[in-house]
């Protein structure tokens, strides 16, 4: 079932299950990654045997973080590192400047202790982690109506 936990202008944050989902209509920022940390912590209470997420990056052209938003990120997740089974960021775009900025955050994200992948198409971001072997059956089983769900907060 799915549960907002938070939504204005700026995005939308909820959870289906274990997987937290966040849909960012605007750039990452401080105040936008304190809301991700506040749905990973409610998922984790939940689920304790772990959780996964997917970023959505809707509506925003492709650019770099600022040095303090990258901090934070790599803050957030760290701080869920034990919890967090998948990630998973979607980086819609198919020109070039897209392309290299997946690229390089793949590359970024091969060093962290859970497994991540960043992608161009949510459809297939949400494929990869469900079918991930730490994901429970019925979140594969979900996987048509999670999809359905993020469609319905593009």
């Amino acid at each position: 079932m799915w549960t907002v936990d938070s939504e204005d202008a700026d995005g939308v944050l909820g959870r289906y299950g274990s997987v937290c989902i966040a849909v960012l209509r605007a750039p990452i920022d401080s105040r936008l990654l304190d809301r991700l940390e506040e749905t990973l912590a409610a998922a984790a209470k939940t689920h304790p045997d772990g959780v996964y997420a997917l970023v959505i990056r809707a509506g925003a052209a492709p650019g770099s973080m600022p040095a303090p938003v990258r901090e934070k990120t790599r803050a957030v997740l760290g701080g869920h590192e034990g919890r967090l089974k998948g990630f998973a960021y979607v980086l819609s775009g198919k020109g070039l400047k897209a392309r290299v900025i997946r690229t390089a955050m793949n590359a970024v994200i091969l060093g962290a202790s859970f497994p991540g992948k960043i992608f161009a198409e949510p459809e297939d971001a949400l494929r990869w982690l469900t079918r991930l072997p730490t994901q429970s059956s019925e979140a594969r089983d979900l996987e048509r109506e999670l999809v359905s769900t993020v469609n319905a907060l593009l």
